[in-house]
């Protein structure tokens, strides 16, 4: 069916007439939901289609439509969650960002606060999450039409109204494609300091949503309606080391963070933080050789045009293999908790009093459900062996004396010392025996000192 602009109009105005005849939200709320579900399917076609200036109209009815659904909740103000808090921002359609405002979104928790589903409730969320999905999707169609100030203006509605509730998922996934959105406006406006650490913040949730064990109908959907500037922006890329993720939350959420950790490695070297870069450009490489693990080979062929998207490390392996023998996050006294995964939570260098020239192995890993960062020292007469996680506050050292490592090696790996290649597979192997225990870090199979 073809996109009729007066029919849209009929149909908004149709909506808007029972508010003039004094109906409220909730008298209303099956006619706002069909019409907010109908328009969404509806601009999601233009979106495919990429025509961009007709789904920006039908955004603009969304908001319309919604603003005034949830003015009319006023009533309801001190029973909703955060209801004061997020109508200032959302309603408000010169927003600008101040210093202060800046400060508080960097500093907002990710966390979810679960919020009861009574049905006004339950509408309310609705309301909200459909509301900041249209502000996001106008913000990112100003943006591919330069115009970036009424772009910012969309994007800090419905980035401060989602900071204050985060009552699923799916509330994170929104939050964090604000953040990433908002920093690519940056980008476009040469504010590369903010575009970092928006982007940074961005990324802390996305490492959240790629947990393998998370699986969520609403995010997959999400994905394809919420417009997205990583995404548009690759796109027009001549040469594309990814193919488009299917339809699964894991292959989504990998594909976007890889992009984002490429983007945010790119940015970081304009600023000169040179280790914080390279940190970035490991990362990309490890989810990209990951996504290409988890995509069926033949669509492979098909899709991806460089050759060097192909050369698969076999060593990662995905963490959906092990996640499910983690259980009730209790520590398990099994090799099967330690698995090579994507970085920790957020962007960190090494523990300080590190010197390069000692490093002789460093990988990430996951433990018991969170990401550290594992790295071998070599001394005179030990390795010392630290398992770091700087957004966790966790340094744990232990220390192997040659002595014993040499009786370790000859029995289970004597060709480990015969070059560089055997050395590096022998340290891969060692790091699986690490398992933690009370808040200590411990090895199997091998005599060690805890520093």
């Amino acid at each position: 069916m073809e996109f009729d602009p007066q029919q849209l109009d009929e149909e908004t105005e149709f909506v808007l007439d029972k508010f003039r005849e004094g109906y409220t939200t909730l008298d209303v709320k099956i006619m706002i939901k069909n019409f907010v579900d109908s328009r969404v399917q509806q601009s999601f076609v233009q979106i495919q289609s990429l025509n961009y200036k007709n789904a920006y109209l039908i955004y603009k009815k969304i908001e319309k439509v919604l603003t005034i659904s949830l003015r009319n909740f006023g009533k309801f103000a001190d029973t909703l969650p955060f209801y004061k808090d997020i109508a200032i921002y959302i309603l408000d359609t010169q927003i600008n960002l101040k210093p202060g405002d800046k400060l508080t979104l960097l500093k907002t928790p990710i966390d979810l606060v679960q919020q009861s589903n009574s049905e006004i409730n339950e509408l309310y969320f609705f309301i909200i999450r459909n509301l900041i999905q249209a502000l996001n999707n106008l913000g990112v169609i100003y943006v591919l039409r330069n115009k970036f100030n009424e772009a910012q203006q969309s994007f800090l509605r419905a980035i401060q109204s989602r900071s204050f509730l985060i009552e699923n998922y799916l509330s994170i996934y929104q939050f964090s494609l604000l953040l990433k959105n908002l920093a690519f406006l940056f980008l476009q406006l040469q504010q590369n300091d903010d575009a970092a650490q928006f982007l940074n913040k961005g990324i802390l949730g996305l490492e959240i949503l790629s947990n393998p064990q998370l699986e969520i109908q609403e995010i997959s959907i999400n994905y394809k309606i919420m417009l997205n500037l990583i995404e548009i922006f690759y796109s027009k890329k001549d040469i594309k080391l990814l193919p488009e993720p299917r339809e699964i939350q894991k292959e989504r959420m990998v594909h976007l963070l890889a992009l984002s950790y490429s983007y945010y490695g790119d940015l970081l070297e304009k600023l000169e933080k040179k280790q914080q870069a390279k940190f970035c450009k490991d990362q990309y490489q490890f989810l990209q050789d990951l996504f290409i693990k988890m995509y069926p080979r033949g669509l492979l062929k098909q899709q991806i045009e460089t050759k060097k998207a192909l050369e698969i490390d076999e060593n990662i392996e995905i963490a959906k293999h092990q996640a499910d023998q983690i259980k009730n996050k209790s520590i398990k006294d099994d090799t099967s908790n330690v698995t090579v995964k994507s970085a920790y939570t957020g962007v960190s260098s090494n523990p300080p009093d590190i010197k390069e020239d000692q490093i002789i192995f460093q990988k990430y890993i996951q433990l018991q459900n969170q990401r550290y960062k594992i790295i071998i020292l070599q001394y005179e007469e030990f390795i010392q062996i630290i398992m770091y996680s700087k957004p966790l506050n966790v340094l744990k050292k232990i220390k192997i004396l040659f002595s014993e490592l040499e009786v370790y090696q000859k029995a289970n790996y004597p060709n480990a010392f015969n070059d560089e290649q055997n050395l590096q597979e022998f340290l891969k192997q060692l790091i699986k025996k690490l398992y933690v225990k009370g808040d200590e870090l411990h090895m199997r199979d091998i005599k060690y000192i805890r520093i």
